[in-house]
């Protein structure tokens, strides 16, 4: 059987220091690192290959949630609406809206409206039939 050490090897690392040990960085040297590993300087920076959900994530960090929704100025925010429809890297292009003028921008609920309206002529034909 092959064994990659024997019994009683001292560990590779063995009184080798970190290459950190002993620094100290000042505040501006911390801050200049930090700058450094953000978006393109990432290692895991997409770009503008974002999927729908990094994309939101990544405005929602940096676009302020405002205390009413931009639109009717009553409810709190829920959602964040893309205003182009184009899912830009742009803090321009989203705002914070309330659910009921989110899916009314969208068409969401006068879609949902026309289909519950369908459904309920379907359903009226159908109990009229089972009446007959």
């Amino acid at each position: 059987m092959f064994m990659p050490f024997y019994k009683g090897q001292p560990a590779w690392n063995k009184g080798k220091s970190s290459w950190s040990k002993g620094k100290h960085f000042s505040q501006e040297h911390r801050y200049k690192i930090s700058q450094s590993r953000q978006n393109e300087g990432n290692g895991m920076w997409k770009g503008d290959s974002v999927g729908l959900s990094g994309l939101h994530a990544w405005v929602r960090v940096r676009l302020l949630k405002p205390k009413k929704c931009f639109e009717c100025k009553d409810k709190p925010p829920m959602d964040l609406a893309n205003v182009s429809g184009q899912y830009k890297r742009d803090l321009s292009d989203w705002e914070w809206l309330c659910r009921s003028c989110h899916m009314k921008k969208d068409g969401r609920l006068m879609r949902m409206q026309e289909t519950l309206s369908r459904y309920r002529e379907k359903f009226a034909l159908f109990i009229q039939s089972e009446k007959a």
